[in-house]
């Protein structure tokens, strides 16, 4: 798993918002009783609304919530919800590994917002598309997308942003291998949510920190900031986020070979997971207990722990008519772009071998006809 979508995979399960914890009703009770509202306006709003705080928790009915947002806005032609609706659709295609659908999201929502000339709104789009074109390791649209979002949100003096601007830079400079610049970015980060007294944004600076640390293999220093994820989530007791961290301090004892440690932690993250439904969190622990086990020739526990990976589905959205999703050229990273032209020339030569031993095999089956 490469750099990007690892941080990006604890983004994807980062942070439930505490007050939905205080609610008396169900996320589910409340979903039907915003469609009862007869105000149009309240009815978006609080769609979304709930539809973004249980997106990590609860994506498919999060989902349903931004189809519904979507269906609203379009027969109102109120263009804001709208491009919330895509908003939220490409997030939550986007923590499903989706980048495709993701991207056409995303795209359709800076689209309406730059009409509406929603300077706030328009940077968080950039910020979106920023994470999407780092998961596909296009580096340099990343960058060019991040930094917009820096430069605007510095213009509207939002420190928030500016944070999330600088953590998202951070790991940015992290996957390209520049880890003074990302170490530079991220203390940065760390700093202004310090001052904010921001816990979910300090949670997201602790865990990339954490992760810069155990690439220069400072694994002490890297397990100090794990442990203060670990603190601020059990405070928010945000558990989906918490399993992650409980993941993160399982590989860094793994890589300190201390297997008996990390498989204990390996095992509480897959128990909280449980707890929470984060199927893809559950999966990459058990992947891991089972090459642990493997290597030390339990072959046993490595088949029961992959046989148990295996039984785990994936989230999946219901199908929609959607257009064709294909990237033009430019936004296929330059590390596919060089795999399709190595592979071209292998694929020729394939061919071309085929080709003549076709040829060869005929003039063979000839000849013998010949000589009897």
């Amino acid at each position: 798993m490469n750099i990007v979508r690892i941080l990006k995979l604890f983004f994807s399960v980062i942070l439930f918002p505490a007050f939905i914890f205080s609610q008396s009703i169900s996320s589910e009770e409340k979903f039907s009783q915003i469609k009862t509202l007869a105000n149009d306006q309240s009815k978006c709003s609080e769609l979304y609304d709930l539809g973004f705080s249980i997106r990590a928790e609860e994506p498919l009915l999060a989902y349903s919530c931004a189809k519904y947002l979507r269906d609203i806005s379009s027969q109102l032609t109120d263009t804001f919800y709208l491009a919330r609706a895509y908003n939220l659709l490409g997030i939550l295609h986007y923590r499903n590994q989706e980048f495709d659908k993701a991207i056409y999201y995303h795209r359709n929502a800076l689209k309406w917002r730059e009409a509406l000339k929603n300077e706030s709104e328009i940077g968080a789009s950039y910020t979106n598309l920023g994470n999407m074109y780092s998961d596909l390791e296009n580096f340099e649209m990343a960058e060019s997308y991040h930094l917009k979002a820096f430069s605007l949100f510095q213009k509207l003096k939002n420190t928030k942003q500016i944070l999330n601007c600088l953590c998202n830079l951070g790991i940015l400079k992290q996957a390209q291998g520049n880890y003074v610049e990302a170490q530079n970015n991220l203390e940065q980060a760390l700093q202004l949510a310090e001052n904010l007294n921001d816990a979910e944004s300090r949670i997201i600076c602790y865990n990339n920190l954490g992760y810069l640390h155990q690439l220069k293999q400072q694994y002490d220093e890297a397990l100090s900031y794990f442990f203060e994820c670990i603190k601020l989530n059990e405070q928010m007791d945000a558990i989906t986020s918490l399993a992650m961290c409980y993941y993160n301090v399982a590989t860094l004892y793994k890589l300190k070979s201390n297997l008996s440690e990390a498989i204990r932690w390996y095992q509480r993250a897959i128990e909280l997971a449980d707890s929470s439904g984060a199927v893809r969190v559950k999966k990459i622990a058990l992947n891991e207990i089972a090459d642990i086990y493997y290597f030390t020739g339990d072959y046993k526990s490595a088949y029961e722990s992959l046989r148990q990976k295996d039984t785990l589905t994936d989230l999946t959205f219901e199908k929609e008519d959607e257009p064709n999703l294909i990237f033009p050229e430019n936004e296929i990273s330059d590390k596919k772009n060089n795999q399709i032209l190595v592979s071209l020339p292998y694929l020729l030569i394939v061919t071309l071998f085929t080709v003549l031993l076709i040829f060869f095999v005929v003039w063979k089956l000839k000849k013998n006809k010949q000589d009897e």
